[in-house]
Parts: C-alpha cells; structure tokens; sequence
C-alpha cells in the first residue's frame, strides 16, 4: 500500500465515524423526543462529543403542540397522559 491509500481508507474511516456519530445522536434525540435532524448535523460535526451531551440531555415529555391542557407536552403513553389531564383539570 502507498501514502495515497492510506490517506483515502483514513477519510474514508473519518466519515464512517462522522456518519455514524450522527446515526446515533439522531436516534438518542427522537427517543428523548428532541429533533433528531439538528442533532444528526451535530453528531456529524462533532462526532462523540455530540454523541455524550445528547445522551445526558433530559428527556422532554413530548413535542410542543400536542394540547393546551398540559402546554403542548404529551408523553409516548395515552394513560399517562389522561391521568395528567385529570390532575390538571381538577383545578
């Protein structure tokens, strides 16, 4: 193998991590229902850095927009939300 190979398997390794990194902090931010998009960019830029701070991002109940009763946050289970409504409608 010469300088050249060796060079392009580097890149080639260097954006396989970059995508990766990105997969990853992508998949993380949906689960913590954060946007995924920004945070694939992230992970490509960044790499593991973006990778450790969105996993040590709190999870949001849900995204803005789901109802006015709990200012637009929902989580993933319908009975947790019921028993907030609930909760929050005996006021």
């Amino acid at each position: 193998m010469n300088d050249t190979d060796f060079v392009t398997l580097f890149w080639v390794l260097v954006f396989l991590q970059a995508f990766s990194c990105g997969v990853f902090c992508s998949f993380v931010a949906d689960e913590k229902n954060r946007d995924a998009t920004s945070w694939f960019f992230f992970g490509l830029l960044f790499g593991l850095i973006a990778l450790i701070a969105i996993a040590g991002c709190p999870s949001l109940l849900s995204k803005p927009g789901a109802s006015s009763t709990t200012k637009g946050y929902r989580s993933k289970d319908p009975e947790l939300d019921r028993e907030l409504d609930r909760i929050l409608l005996e006021d």
